[in-house]
């Protein structure tokens, strides 16, 4: 469900004077929480009301910050009414009035600071990483020499300013017609404070210390306003009227009925997470830079955004290379940022260089950059040569202007991207299964919970496809005959960027390590025989519920087969009298195959027409009903593991985790524009393609009836599905037994602004 409105001021605040605040309000209901988006001006945040728990989260785009707030477990929240907006000092803070189901209640658990904290108590239920940073950060303090002990003190970091951030009381506010009490929370470092109030009727009681008791007599629900104050300045939110070009925006698109919605809410969420500072991934859990999501979201966007969307998207990931031109995944900020901080500090104090540590609590405001990941820094230059794609009108400063920033002093940055792009593939190191995962680590792309590659240490995405794209691309911007390329062009030949230079002026060798990355996508691939193909899914088909197991069965492959006639050996689906190829989720440590079935070719699709015999390939294992293929009526899911040969992995990759047989909306969009592409491109082909024009019609019709059935939740992160009554019907991700939440709000699930 998704509401919008205007709420006038409610409350009584100081002095018992009226605030005439006016909040614009956009609510988005679903079965795990009512999610609330908040917006004056340049004040934004994000309030959440969990159902079926007694839980608040107010969270704030400044800062990636926020605060949680639990209630007894036996006690609901009613009603929740935002009141206002407003500013606080440097920073800004949200009230909202709270109706919950009993008389009385107790402040279980407040969580203030950083998101990323917050997400970690999500997950966990505690704050034990904190503390163990903290702990470990005291101990280095008192090895210092007393010199720098006393240098450290000057920057406001010590133990005890950052021990002080655990131990907080409840404290009466004076001077308030209802009455107040408050939480005052510092970050590690001490300069700024968290603010959270509560404020009851005066006739009511309040007990303090760490859990603070609500108590009003008479047996009326109690009415409390919550008050939350994020110490950080707002961010600046590019204009609605600049998000979009020409008539794209929903209130001017002719779209059926049953999609308006999709369209709306993909809109409300670009309008919440688009700064002129940064694209913000997604709300509640990430309000803050991811590069991938970022240069996806970008290049699914490009036909239909604002210069203001493209040139934030652009600079806020050219901006954050690394020296050696790396893609930053994730910035931590705000608390989170000083948390980093203590950490490398306890490190190098271990290793006793005590200027290098005294310098890491010198900069405990700074961003802390994460380039753990693998798979962005070959998501940059697609970007750029899509960007060089497009009419010059778009920028009216000129695209030069933009991809050089002002003075050109983005553009060394850019080379030296590229230069680190060739490096990469052209490391004899890689020779053998491609980019692995960077050491020690168990994340590199997209899927990058700790189980969303089965334990793979090669992602099948970065080295069947990606790196291949970022090498065309490549050699696409070298050879733009667009004026706007020149100044990289000339710094290129200046010698500096010894593999660009050569890439410029030797295209047989930029051709030559194109092949190599080619032939590469051979040793992913994966064939499962019609034999085994049936055994397994008779073996995945028993594993399953009753209602499951009756579903699949009944599913109709084509050709006259059903799944169960096709487990029995009587029959099967056309084009499988060969069995099914696909390309591996990953390779292992040793360059084994994990043969999990999966959604990434969807970028193959999206990116340059395919040759028909591989798209006939990639269109049959999207196209076939789970669990042969990836289809469902609620999307297609972007894993499934019943070709594996470990039953385990049926649970890692189940419809209750995070990147199991699930849909995601982007990998969804993405889908949808890359089949029109792909028919486009088939149009103009000379040879046969009646198989692959087949299946992508069948394809394009699906998607209009999943994206229709999907509507509701399509812009959110992701969705599951269920069996109900004989059909797999889609529903909401986060309810109890599930991995972990869904954001109602996510960046690149705006695809459908450029793809309905």
């Amino acid at each position: 469900m998704l509401v919008k409105w205007l709420v006038p001021a409610l409350i009584v605040l100081l002095a018992g004077q009226l605030s005439a605040q006016e909040l614009e309000t956009t609510l988005i209901s679903d079965s795990v929480a009512d999610n609330y988006l908040l917006s004056k001006g340049g004040l934004t945040a994000h309030v959440v009301s969990f159902k079926g728990k007694s839980r608040l989260v107010i969270a704030f785009p400044a800062g990636n910050s926020g605060v949680l707030i639990d209630l007894t477990d036996d006690v609901k929240v009613d009603r929740l009414v935002p009141i206002e907006a407003f500013t606080e000092g440097a920073g800004y803070g949200v009230r909202v009035k709270v109706r919950i189901s009993a008389p009385r209640t107790r402040i279980e658990r407040v969580v203030q600071g950083s998101l990323r904290e917050i997400r970690r108590y999500i997950h966990t239920g505690n704050d034990n990483y904190e503390r163990n940073v903290v702990n470990e950060f005291a101990k280095a303090f008192a090895q210092l020499p007393e010199e720098q002990q006393n240098k450290l003190t000057s920057h406001g970091a010590t133990p005890s300013i950052a021990q002080a951030s655990f131990q907080l009381t409840w404290k009466p506010v004076q001077g308030r017609a209802l009455r107040t009490v408050e939480q005052r929370r510092g970050e590690y470092a001490g300069n700024r404070e968290y603010v959270l109030r509560i404020s009851i009727p005066s006739t009511c009681r309040t007990l303090g210390g760490q859990k603070l008791v609500l108590s009003c007599d008479g047996g009326e629900p109690l009415e409390m306003v919550v008050e939350a104050v994020t110490p950080y300045a707002p961010l600046t939110p590019i204009a609605e009227e600049e998000l979009l070009i020409g008539a794209n925006h929903p209130d001017a698109r002719k779209i059926p009925a049953d999609l308006s919605q999709l369209l709306e809410r993909s809109m409300v969420s670009l309008r919440f997470l688009a700064m002129r500072e940064k694209l913000m991934a997604g709300s509640f859990r990430f309000l803050t830079y991811f590069g991938r999501d970022t240069l996806i979201t970008a290049r699914l966007l490009l036909k239909v955004a604002g210069a203001k969307v493209l040139q934030a998207a652009y600079l806020s990931v050219v901006e954050r290379l690394s020296p050696d031109g790396q893609v930053a995944h994730e910035e931590d900020v705000g608390n989170q940022a000083i948390l980093r901080h203590m950490e490398k500090f306890a490190q190098t104090v271990a290793h006793k260089h005590w200027a290098a540590a005294e310098q890491e609590m010198a900069i405990w405001e700074r961003d802390v950059l994460d380039y753990k990941m693998v798979d962005d820094n070959f998501l940059l230059a697609p970007f750029v040569r899509d960007l060089l794609t497009l009419d010059s009108a778009r920028f009216p400063e000129g695209l030069e202007k933009v991809l050089g920033g002002d003075n050109g002093i983005l553009w060394p940055r850019l080379a030296t991207h590229l230069e680190f792009v060739l490096s990469e593939a052209s490391n004899p190191a890689h020779e053998s299964w491609g980019v692995p995962l960077r050491d020690d680590e168990k994340v590199g792309n997209w899927r990058d919970s700790l189980t969303g590659l089965a334990d793979g240490r090669y992602p099948g995405d970065v080295n069947t496809f990606l790196v291949q794209s970022a090498l065309v691309a490549t050699g696409e911007i070298l050879h733009h005959g667009s004026a706007a390329t020149g100044p990289l062009k000339r710094l290129v030949a200046g010698g500096n960027y010894p593999l660009l230079n050569k890439a410029m002026t030797q295209p047989a060798w930029l051709d030559g390590l194109l092949r190599q990355w080619e032939e590469m996508a051979v040793k992913y691939e994966v064939h499962r025989p019609l034999p085994h193909m049936r055994a397994m899914a008779s073996r995945y088909l028993q594993s399953r519920e009753a209602a499951e197991r009756a579903y699949f069965g009944a599913l109709d492959l084509g050709g006259g087969c059903t799944m169960a006639t096709f487990v029995s050996g009587h029959c099967f689906p056309p084009g499988l009298a060969n069995g099914l190829t696909f390309p591996a989720l990953a390779l292992d440590g040793q360059g084994k195959t994990l043969p999990i079935l999966h959604s990434d070719m969807v970028f193959a699709l999206f990116d340059q027409p395919l040759p028909p015999d591989t798209l006939e390939q990639q269109l049959r294992a999207i196209s076939l009903p789970y669990p042969l293929g990836l289809w469902t009526d609620a999307g297609p899911v972007v894993a499934n593991p019943m070709y594996t040969d470990l039953p385990a992995e049926w649970q890692r990759f189940s419809n209750a985790a995070y990147h199991g047989a699930v849909v995601w909306g982007w990998v969804m969009g993405m889908l949808k524009l890359g089949v029109e592409k792909q028919a486009r491109a088939l149009q103009e082909h000379a040879g046969g393609c009646a198989e692959a024009c087949d299946e992508l019609k069948w394809i394009q019709e699906k998607l209009k009836k999943a994206s229709a059935n999907t509507a509701a939740m399509g812009a959110a992160e992701l969705w599951t599905w269920e069996v109900k009554q004989g059909k797999l019907v889609p529903s909401d991700f986060g309810t109890e037994g599930h991995m972990t939440l869904s954001n109602a709000v996510q960046l690149w699930s705006t695809v459908w602004l450029g793809a309905l």
